[in-house]
Order: C-alpha cells, then structure tokens, then sequence
C-alpha cells in the first residue's frame, strides 16, 4: 500500500492550500499494477488519525508500506511505522520523497521501525526493491536504497524519463485536489498535472530537493509525444487544466515552443499553467505560450533588490534585476498572458531597505497575484550547509511557518511577520485589485473554494 502521509493535527492548517496529485506515486502504482495488488491512501485530502490510519493498514493486510511526507510530517510517520510493526511485524516499511532522499539518517536508526530508505527519483529502484528482500547480496546493488547494512545510497536520477508509464491518474479524485490561482476561466476547474522534464541546472543558494519535483541539475526531457498523450489521456478523465509541475518548464526555449506547437496542432484544447524563469521569458515565448493555451505562469522574483539577488546567487550574471522583471511584466500584458509572482523575505543579510525595493517592485509589476514566504534553508541547499547544519533533524522549519521562522536577515522577526501580512492585505484589499477581480465573478461563481480559502488565508 502506499501512503501519503500527514499530520493529522496541521491538516486543517496546511498552507499553500494547493493540493496536488503525488506525481512519483502515480509513477509506482503503473510500474506495480501487473504484479501487485496496490491500494493507496492520501493523508493531504483525506484526514487520517492514527487509529483509523492502522485499521486501514490492517484491513488490505499490506506486506509493504510505502510511505510519503514531508519534514514536518516525520515524527508523525515515525509514530505510524511504530504502531504499524506492532500489530504487523513482518510488513516492510519504505520511505520515498524529499524528506527521506535529503535526511535518510534521521529515518533509519537503532530502534527505528523504517526498513528502508529510496533516494531520489526511486521509481524503477522501488520495483527492483520488492523483488530482492531475501537477497542481500542484491539489495546493495541497488543505487538509491538507504537500509541499515548500507548507509551509502545516492540520489537516483532517472535519464530517460520515457521509461516510465504514464502515472495513474485516474486513482486520484480530481474534486479534491485543486491549485489555488486567480484565472479568468469561466467553468470550474478540475486540475491534472504533468511533469514533462526532470532536473534545474541553476543553483539558487536556497533550492533543495524539499521544495522541487525532480532531483538533480541535469535536465532530461520527456519526448513532446509521450506529453502529448498524457494530456490528451488527462483531458479523456475529464480534466480541463493542467498544471506542468517541471521545476523550470521554459529551460529550453526551442522545446517550450514546439511543445505549444504540438499543443496547437493536436488540438488539444486545455488550459494549463507551468513554472517559468524570469529571465528566460521573452514576448514571443509567452505568446506562443499563450497561443497554446497558457492561461498563467508562476514565476520566482524573490526580490526587489540586486544586492539581495546576488546573496541568493539567483541569476550567474550582474544585471539590474528590477528593471529585467519590469520588462518581462510589461510584455506579459501586452499578450495577455497572466503572471503568479512569488517573493522571499528574511533573505541572509536583507536589510529594511532591501525589503522596501521589494515592496515597491510589486507595486510597479501589478502581477495578477502574489506570494511571499519566508527565506528557510532546507536539506540538500546550499545554505543549509553554510548557516543551518547544527538543525538538520528539525522539522518546524518551513517557508509558511509563522510560529518558527529562520531569520538570518538584519530585521527583527516580529517585523518580518507585520511586513508579511501588510504585503498580503495592501495587494489583495487594493481597490485595484479588487476592481480587475470583480470582472473576473464567473470563475469564483463556479470556484467557490478559491474565494473562501483566499478569505480564510487573509484573516
């Protein structure tokens, strides 16, 4: 059985409000459906207490149990895979996602209930996994298997991601898992999402596997075929957008436009949005998006300010990034094209004149809709190493987190937390915003959930 696991104490309090179909797990469920029976449970739509978590177990009398969770999640894993051993000694207890790849060792320990551990892209490697329990010898063959006789276990990379059969989607209940974005779409969403390239070979001093979709600064893309066939295999379930989950889905320009191309000339017919790069955004690029059915791209500015930028080692060269972002803004209107832009505060060494830059960049971009969370330094970051290694089993530490925030800027936290929401209710209270947003009724008549989720996020 495979679980996605979470808390059931932070259910209710998980922010992003974003729910996305667990992509690797899809990946597994096709790989194993011919020989094995597989049954799966999701802790981010579903809220599952413990007790009901072990009946549950109990009841598809699982030899195997795959789970997936996030840092914040671990203790609570931990306390599953105990009480799970308890009633079921002999099932087999695996750890996969960006949790166990970057801190394997705080899973497997004397006394832990965690047989093994998957780095990485571990698909193909959790199929080869089942087959050898009683094979030791074959068990350390395997590159990404992290267990107690072995503790050196790399981080497997997928080369040829066409390998793999297309996930199951149709396993995951479309109603449930939804995307939280403003879009001027007048029928109600329900959200697919792809992931048609592996790897980012930038190096961003805070970017971690914790916080990606894929592993690795190589990229290795899927061929424009095997998207095509997904899409078109998402639209037959009743999909009708699609979110491209590729840590950096514009890395090649030449693909991103024979990709829209294809999209075009297959008439496919959906709505979709995707992660993009500031500074590999051109006019014709977004058009040719947007001709293909790009309704919005997220994009990371993380800064009004250069100096900042620099520290954060976002962009190898010396440019004056406010005026990039502003170009790229202004010739995303010009196509109509939407833009999600996302920011950092709390940056190493950000003083309050770096974060004024940043409010006022807002106010000069007019982006469609913002984001701002607090710089933290996840496992596998390079910051991580350089400021935050004394930590690295702790699991209160993220980008959302309120209560714990890693502050290694020059500005007192208590500030931070009044910038944080003063950025959000000046944005989305503005009698701007609030004026383009009114044209746009028809999409909350048919989204309720994103008008109530985004008045539950402003109080």
């Amino acid at each position: 059985m495979f679980i996605r696991v979470m808390d059931p104490n932070r259910w209710k309090h998980c922010h992003p409000y974003n729910r996305k179909s667990p992509l690797q797990i899809g990946y597994m469920i096709s790989l194993l459906k011919k020989e094995y029976k597989v049954s799966f449970l999701d802790g981010w739509i579903a809220r599952y207490p413990l007790d009901l978590l072990l009946r549950k177990t109990n009841n598809f009398n699982s030899s195997v149990a795959v789970l997936s969770f996030i840092a914040n999640d671990r203790q609570f894993t931990l306390k599953y895979a105990t009480k799970a051993k308890e009633f079921a000694p002999h099932i087999k207890i695996i750890c996969i996602g960006p949790d166990a790849s970057t801190l394997p060792e705080a899973l497997i320990f004397k006394g832990s209930p965690i047989d093994f551990v998957l780095r990485g892209e571990c698909e193909l490697d959790l199929l080869e996994l089942l087959g050898n329990f009683d094979s030791p010898e074959n068990l350390k063959r395997i590159r990404s298997l992290y267990y107690k006789e072995k503790r050196q276990a790399e981080i497997a990379l997928i080369e040829n991601p066409d390998r793999l059969p297309m996930p199951q989607h149709f396993l995951f209940r479309f109603k449930d898992y939804i995307s939280i974005y403003l879009l001027p779409l007048n029928f109600e969403l329900r959200w697919g999402y792809i992931l048609s390239s592996r790897g980012c070979p930038h190096q961003c001093m805070f970017c971690s596997p914790v916080m990606r979709s894929s592993y690795g600064l190589k990229v290795r893309f899927r061929s424009i075929k095997n998207v095509i066939e997904e899409m078109l295999y998402l639209k037959s379930l009743g999909i009708n957008i699609v979110s491209f989950e590729d840590d950096d889905f514009t890395i090649s320009r030449e693909r991103t436009i024979e990709l829209c191309r294809e999209m075009i000339d297959k008439k496919i017919d959906l709505a979709w949005i995707a992660h993009a790069r500031i500074t590999e955004l051109s006019k014709d690029l977004m058009a040719a998006m947007k001709a293909a059915g790009c309704v919005l791209l997220r994009v990371g500015i993380e800064s009004g300010s250069n100096r900042v930028i620099n520290i954060l080692s976002k962009t190898k060269k010396m440019v004056d990034w406010s005026k990039v972002v502003q170009k790229v803004f202004k010739e995303a209107k010009k196509v109509n094209l939407l833009l999600h832009a996302m920011f950092i505060i709390g940056s190493p060494d950000e003083e309050e004149a770096d974060l004024n830059l940043t409010i006022k960049l807002i106010k000069k971009i007019e982006p469609n809709s913002i984001q701002v969370h607090y710089f933290a330094a996840y496992p596998g970051s390079r910051v991580f190493t350089e400021y935050w290694c004394n930590r690295k089993f702790d699991t209160k530490i993220h980008h959302y987190n309120p209560l714990e925030i890693m502050n290694l800027s020059r500005i007192e936290t208590k500030r931070l937390k009044t910038v944080q929401r003063r950025m959000y209710r000046s944005f989305y209270l503005s009698l701007p915003f609030i004026v383009k947003h009114i044209k746009y009724y028809r999409f909350y008549l048919h989204n309720p959930k994103v008008i109530i989720k985004g008045i539950k996020g402003l109080i």
